[in-house]
Formats: C-alpha cells, structure tokens, sequence
C-alpha cells in the first residue's frame, strides 16, 4: 500500500481513537452529543513538524493529534502554542519496517488559531506527518 493511500484511512483511524480517547476519559456516554469540528495535516521529512489552524479552536473543546513518521528509533512528543498538555493515548506503534504511529489528546484546550506541533528525538526518513482532530461538546 502506498503510503497516499493511508490518507484515505483517516475517517476510520479518528473514529477509533475518538473512542478509545472518550473511554479513557469516562465520557463515552457523552461522545454522541460531541461533534468532529476539524481536522488538518501537514507532511514533510525532518525532526518537527507543525501545523497551524486559522479558524480558530474553541475554548474548552478536545483536541486529538495523532502522527505518523518514518523512523523506528525515535520517539515524539506533542505541544501546541497555547501551551495546552497533551497526553498519550499510547507509547508509539510500529507498523513494518519503518512506519510509526502515536496519538495524544488535551482536553478542555485553552483556544484561538493555535499551532499544533509534534517534536521527533531525532530525523525523519521523509515522512512526518501530523493530522489534528477538534472536539466540542464534550
């Protein structure tokens, strides 16, 4: 599979993280009231990679970042320029010989047009790619 053809799985891998995100958070209950307000993606091979939303985040919503690079070796971690903490889902997943996926959350965001960025430990080959879902409702 190419790696374009993963972008057609996003959908799918938002609506299992969103579960696995509401569970952990004790609100699957409330995850039906909640709506998906966006998504955005940014891609390129390096040790950062950023992405900033212009619309504008709403106060109190969940953000979900989830990332996706090309190096076994290195880990990464998720901030954005509001200084919300994001949280884990998970340590990193390996997926064949290179590929690599991990998910963090904040909930309760503090808004406006943020720049979300995930920091790798080292180089990427030359994919890095960072998507970023916004929850409200919650």
């Amino acid at each position: 599979m190419a790696y374009r053809d993963y972008k057609s799985c996003w959908s799918a891998i938002y609506l299992l993280i969103s579960v696995f995100v509401f569970s952990a958070l004790g609100s699957l209950a409330h995850a039906q009231a909640a709506q998906f307000v966006t998504f955005t993606a940014g891609d390129s091979g390096s040790s950062s990679t950023s992405i900033t939303y212009l619309n504008g985040v709403q106060s109190g919503d969940l953000i979900v970042l989830f990332s996706h690079w090309d190096n076994h070796a290195i880990t990464a971690t998720a901030s954005d320029s509001a200084g919300n903490i994001y949280v884990p889902i998970s340590g990193p997943v390996s997926v064949g010989t290179a590929g690599r996926f991990q998910a963090w959350y904040a909930k309760n965001v503090q808004g406006g047009n943020l720049e979300f960025k995930i920091t790798y430990s080292g180089q990427t080959t030359t994919i890095s790619l960072l998507d970023a879902a916004e929850y409200a409702g919650l």
